[in-house]
This record gives structure tokens, sequence and C-alpha cells, in this order.
């Protein structure tokens, strides 16, 4: 089967992407490869779901699903521990909890939770560097690795500049696998509260996610 995805209103109107493979169409569902687009799409790979919802043997005729995009937002509460004896945070280079220079280097792995002191569903592991010589901003990339529920072996991987001195900070989904392969969305962050008593550390993090 080929076909052309022609759109004609909206942002990619004028745009069009090209599906070639195999469609049996009792086969539910089933995949076919994205070759090629125009407009918005150039240069575009990927791949496309069908699904048949009724299928007339006699007339031929059958109605197929294409799918469509889901924006789905997450609440997340990290929960960050620089004591050493239990740490979830590494400092790799220079620097360490209280003294963030340029250049210091960490590795974390922190446990995600819907809301404090409830069940671990995800972890945030990541790789930050501080690239300011003047602000105390962060370079990092952050894999949200889900460990539970239908979301389950999913990872959203965001990417960007991290400011620590501003109270809401925003970077975007740059990778993502299983339930959210292909989503594009962006990420917003904020420090709940830091506590050097207890060496620990609560962010919020909203993940707002355009998926199929």
């Amino acid at each position: 089967m080929t076909m052309n995805l022609v759109f004609t209103v909206g942002a990619y109107s004028g745009s069009t992407l090209s599906v070639l493979g195999q469609n049996p169409l009792l086969k539910n569902p089933r995949e076919l490869t994205i070759v090629g687009g125009t407009g918005v799409f150039r240069f575009a790979r990927g791949y496309i779901q069908l699904r048949t919802y009724a299928f007339n043997k006699t007339t031929r005729n059958a109605i197929v699903n294409l799918g469509s995009e889901t924006l789905t937002h997450l609440r997340l509460s990290l929960h960050e521990v620089f004591d050493e004896s239990n740490a979830t945070i590494l400092y790799a280079a220079h620097g360490n909890a209280t003294n963030l220079v340029f250049g210091t280097v960490s590795l974390l792995d922190n446990a995600l939770r819907p809301e404090a002191g409830s069940k671990v569903i995800s972890r945030a592991q990541a790789l930050a560097a501080i690239t300011s010589q003047i602000k105390t901003a962060l370079t990092k990339a952050m894999n949200f690795v889900f460990t539970d529920g239908k979301l389950n072996r999913s990872v959203l991987t965001k990417l960007g500049r991290n400011d620590l001195g501003l109270k809401v900070r925003e970077m975007p989904i740059v990778g993502r696998t299983g339930a959210f392969r292909f989503a594009w969305g962006y990420v917003r962050t904020s420090t709940v509260f830091i506590s050097q008593t207890n060496k620990t550390a609560v962010a919020a993090y909203n993940l707002h996610v355009l998926h199929y």
C-alpha cells in the first residue's frame, strides 16, 4: 500500500507524509513505514499504526483509525538525598552540595513520586554540569525512567539549561521510548525545599507531553 497523508488545515497545511508498506486489513493493529514528507515534514521518518474498526467483506468498505495525538500532563515529586551515607547524587568533579562552582559535574538517580510520601513510580537519572561562570546554571540531561503501571519501561528524556536561581525553570523533552515514541513536549520544574539539616531536597516536576 502507498498512501499520502495530505494536510489541509492548521499548522501542517500544505505538508504531506508518504506511507509505504503491507496493509493486511483484518490485522489489528498493523504498522507501515513513513518513507518521506514535504513541508514541515521534510526529512521525516517514522511509522504509522492503523486499526480497522469496521470492514464489510461484500462492499469492501472499511473504517480505519490513523491515530491521534494525546496530551499527557504528569505531576511528579523528585526526592534527592545528599547525605554521603545514602546519597542519590554523586559529585564527579569539583564542588559539592554546598559549593556549586563552575565545572561541577554530578550524577543523579532520584526517586519520583506522584506526591510526597507516595509510591515511587519513576527514577530521575541525570548527568548535570555547572556551565555558567556567572550563575548557578546547569546544563542537564535527565531520563525519566518509569518503573510502574502502564508507563512501565517507558522513558522521557529532557535536555536543557536549568538555572537554579529561577523560581520556575523550563526545559524541552528531546527523547522518548516505549509509550512515548515520537513524543514531544516540555518540563517545568521548581524547588520545593532544601534541608541542609536532613541533607534532602524536593523538587516539583510538571511534564507536558504530546504523544500518539
